[in-house]
């Protein structure tokens, strides 16, 4: 019997696991009765935790549980909305006075309506602006067009071209391209070990394409609850004490 002073050999596939990681795949969460795969995930969750966190969670399970088609369209407009409320954090709403000099409308109304053909009404403008006000780099803005272009793609297209039997998916060869050119999931650091990579569907395109979208939305939401934090703690330029003339 080898004696436990003794230093043990290094375990040969530890290199292919990621350090101190414990999470519930999909799967788990199913059959511990967590989830119930037939409906829209409800979540019980504990008194104060913020409503970003919890809409992240429930969405991402939503997400999961969706078609191919249905995980694109949900993922595509659950980004757009979190890019929406980042440009809206990062801008100031005014009140727009009509003829009499009442306020009959709200800036942003105009700037986010896409029936009014606002400058910001469409996913497309919205990224374009983020990008301009650094709200998101080069790289994530890369891939918002990538994500952009397949949920177009999956909303405008119902087969594949000259194959009327069959649909499109994230196997589809245009989408699997798309899919493979995501950076987010190739610049994460677990992304090199291969028992992240399985438990996350890394290697398969919709792996890819929900990965993105979770993780863009967690990063830009994260953003914009300290964006907001500290709105909230700087005075109003109203409030602030005008500085006396010489």
């Amino acid at each position: 019997m080898a004696d436990d002073d003794e230093p043990k050999g290094e375990d040969p596939g530890a290199a292919d696991k990621p350090p101190r990681m414990v999470v519930m795949t999909l799967e788990d969460l199913v059959k511990a009765g967590y989830i119930n795969p037939h409906s829209v995930p409800t979540l019980e969750v504990p008194p104060g935790m913020p409503a970003q966190v919890v809409r992240l969670t429930r969405t991402s399970m939503e997400i999961l549980l969706q078609s191919d088609r249905g995980a694109a369209m949900i993922g595509g407009a659950y980004l757009e909305a979190n890019l929406e409320a980042a440009l809206k954090s990062a801008l100031s709403d005014k009140g727009i006075k009509n003829k009499k000099g009442e306020i009959a409308t709200q800036l942003f109304s105009l700037l986010f309506d896409d029936y009014s053909h606002g400058p910001l009404g469409t996913f497309s403008r919205k990224i374009r602006m983020a990008y301009a006000l650094d709200l998101i780099g080069e790289h994530t803005y890369e891939d918002l067009v990538i994500i952009k272009d397949i949920r177009n793609e999956f909303a405008h297209n119902f087969e594949v071209k000259n194959r009327p039997s069959e649909g499109i998916s994230f196997e589809t060869q245009s989408i699997k391209d798309r899919c493979n050119q995501l950076r987010i999931a190739k610049d994460d650091p677990y992304a090199a070990y291969k028992e992240y990579r399985e438990m996350m569907k890394l290697d398969a395109p919709r792996g890819k394409f929900i990965y993105a979208v979770l993780d863009i939305c967690r990063l830009i939401e994260t953003d914009t609850m300290h964006r907001d934090l500290i709105k909230q703690a700087t005075p109003a330029p109203d409030d602030l004490d005008s500085p006396e003339l010489p």
